[in-house]
């Protein structure tokens, strides 16, 4: 009974919920539908999703300023009226971003974290609630709803295949609808159901002692559980505090060379810095040794080292120019030596003005003219044009080929072209062929191969067989499924027997042979003689045919067969993955491979 009563409870505040913030909760409904639509017949609606994502938490945000600033539900109205206009000029500056462009995704995804710093901030805004209440109850609530979201997933998952395996075939797509539901409707909703309802600015409905009491329970709602408190101070404040010190060492050692030219250090660098940031937020309330060494000690530290990491992209976009990444990393650096200051000399309750900044730092990546995408692809466009000029490559708005200039301007060309092409900017490049794509118009274009001039320089792709694509194998006498794998570092050459059969008195083998360079499939007869070998080296090579965003290959465009008048040896590529530099070659690919004796 008391279960029950408990499930009843958790429905009246899902309700509760849907009530008190209705305009988020169509949002979600609508989203939910158009995902519906596109898991069904597969159009990409992404643009849409994403602006009603926004618009969702835009106006969850309003509904909380609703309830700290306004009592008239006129304002409410109005702010939810707002809330639409809104989400309806981002659907417009969506729409006008380059499709194949991760623009759309990159601008929601900063758009999503500044709303949701906002829901966090309004509740605390001229509040005896402080940032770090706010802020623990928000994070708590956003891991509990995913916590039960995953859980439902997996456990209906596994109903279903169950009833699959069992007793009647079920759809793939019923994963899909399923964890559109629960991750785009009930996990949302079940988050909005644990915020509870921060007092007003000015309260005159309530009694001074109802208010306090609302306090109280609030406070108590974001005080530190004691096993957090023990993850926290005795587990991740001395890691991070182990990871200091090994990152301090390779400063010290390396700053005189790798350091500045050391990309992957400069990712490691931002997340750490978020980790310690993080952790001062999450540890502002604990009293104990650990938690207050760390408050004292390591924002500190971050200030000096953050500072390094921004000398180094600026030193690397001076070199290669100001991409997306580039961005972020300084325009962040400047935001966590901003916010160590704060930790260091503001006291914990003012951890609200390093949330504050960040949704400035992040509305300033994303609205223009000092966005990350106008920058970056006016900083890239300029110093492509900058470095033809000055080759003599580009006059009267035409590209000369020139395949005598130095090869560091043939890497600034390179790697500019290919950022880009990455963006989809090529479009606005009027000397650029129609259609631009490196892989057949690059050297016709700029008279040189951009494959092979550098270590840094690669080829990638990835692609996989439609799904639900049949294979005719009515022809074929034996259907082998295997793997290809040709590794140039390989040191040793290998060789597998995939299979044996008899057909007409006659026995067969069909074997792989492996070596850095080539992976052959061959077909023996009697007494082992060669019958027929198949190379799959060029095949592979084929493929680099493709755009670099193509993800699905036709049964035509898979299938390859050779042939003699005793036999045909068919092989289908499912999956590909392809990785080529001038030091390194990875092909892997599942294959199908057929065979069919056509003269024993």
């Amino acid at each position: 009974m008391k279960r029950f009563d408990k499930i009843k409870v958790r429905l009246r505040q899902l309700t509760f919920a849907t009530a008190r913030f209705p305009l988020t909760v169509a949002f979600f409904v609508v989203a939910m539908a158009i995902n519906t639509v596109v898991i069904t017949k597969g159009n990409d609606r992404i643009e849409i999703i994403f602006t009603l994502m926004v618009g969702a938490l835009l106006s969850a945000v309003l509904q909380l300023v609703y309830e700290r600033f306004f009592h008239q539900k006129s304002f409410r109205l109005i702010l939810m009226g707002t809330a639409a206009l809104l989400t309806m000029g981002y659907y417009i500056i969506n729409i006008g971003a380059p499709k194949s462009s991760p623009e759309i995704g990159i601008r929601t995804i900063v758009t999503v974290f500044a709303l949701f710093l906002s829901f966090i901030l309004v509740p605390t805004i001229k509040s005896r609630i402080s940032f770090n209440e706010s802020f623990k109850i928000s994070f708590d609530s956003l891991i509990i709803a995913l916590f039960f979201s995953g859980v439902i997933f997996l456990g209906l998952s596994f109903i279903f295949i169950a009833i699959d395996k069992l007793l009647v075939s079920i759809d793939y797509r019923l994963y899909s609808y399923t964890a559109n539901i629960i991750y785009l409707l009930f996990g949302p909703l079940y988050f909005l159901s644990l915020i509870p309802i921060y007092p007003r600015n000015s309260n005159k409905e309530k009694s001074p002692f109802v208010i306090e009491r609302e306090i109280e329970m609030i406070k108590q709602a974001a005080a530190c559980p004691r096993l957090v408190e023990i993850l926290i101070s005795y587990i991740i404040i001395p890691l991070l505090a182990v990871f200091t010190l090994v990152l301090l060492a390779y400063i010290m050692v390396n700053i005189g060379s790798n350091f500045w030219n050391d990309n992957l250090l400069e990712s490691m660098l931002i997340s750490y810095s978020i980790g310690i940031i993080l952790i001062c937020i999450l540890a502002s309330e604990l009293e104990n040794k650990f938690a207050g060494l760390f408050r004292t000690i390591f924002p500190k530290i971050l200030m000096p080292i953050v500072l390094l990491q921004i000398a180094s992209s600026v030193i690397t976009m001076s070199q290669i120019g100001l991409t997306l990444t580039r961005y972020y990393a300084i325009l962040y650096g400047i935001f966590a030596v901003i916010a160590g200051l704060i930790l260091s000399i503001m006291p914990l309750w003012r951890n609200g003005i390093i949330a504050a900044l960040l949704i400035v730092f992040s509305l300033i990546s994303v609205v223009p003219p000092f966005d990350a995408f106008s920058l970056s692809r006016s900083n890239q466009k300029n110093l492509l044009e900058k470095v033809l000029i000055q080759n003599n490559m580009l006059k009267n708005n035409q590209i000369k080929p020139n395949p005598v200039i130095s090869d560091h301007d043939k890497q600034v060309i390179i790697k500019t072209v290919s950022y880009l092409e990455m963006m989809d900017y090529t479009t606005d490049l009027k000397w650029l062929p129609a259609d631009f794509s490196s892989y057949k118009d690059f050297a016709p274009t700029f008279g040189f191969n951009e494959d092979n001039l550098s270590e840094h320089t690669s080829q990638s792709l990835r692609l996989s067989l439609e799904e639900q694509t049949a294979i005719d194998i009515s022809e074929y006498d034996r259907f082998i499924p295997t793997n290809i794998s040709i590794i140039n570092k390989q040191k040793e050459a290998s060789q597998e027997e995939l299979c044996k059969f008899i057909k007409s008195g006659i026995n067969y083998t069909l074997i792989k042979q492996t070596t850095p360079n080539q992976c052959t499939i061959k077909l023996l007869g009697k007494d082992n003689e060669e019958i027929l070998e198949f190379k799959t080296g060029a095949t592979f090579e084929g493929f680099f045919q493709f755009e670099p965003d193509k993800d699905y290959i036709s049964a035509e465009e898979a299938t390859f067969s050779k042939a003699n008048e005793q036999t045909k040896i068919t092989v289908v590529f499912q999956n590909l993955n392809l990785e080529k530099t001038p030091t390194q070659t990875l092909f892997e690919a599942d294959v199908y491979i057929l065979i069919r004796i056509l003269k024993p």
